[in-house]
């Protein structure tokens, strides 16, 4: 989840891809993530024994931007 958190957050502050203006809280991420709706996945992309991407499937929310 870390991993997972630390790369969206690289794209919050450096980027307009998320449609977020501020960085979300690791507990931010866990509820997106981890939301308990089996209909929605998320995915991790690994190589190396590293995580370096992810893809979450969610329904439509408001963000910020």
């Amino acid at each position: 989840m870390q991993r997972a958190h630390a790369i969206y957050n690289y794209y919050v502050t450096h980027t307009t891809v998320s449609f977020h203006t501020i960085e979300l809280s690791i507990e931010e991420m866990q509820q997106t993530v981890l939301n308990g709706n089996t209909r929605y996945k998320a995915y991790a992309l690994e190589a190396g024994g590293l995580i370096i991407g992810y893809a979450l499937l969610t329904p439509h929310k408001n963000k910020q931007a």
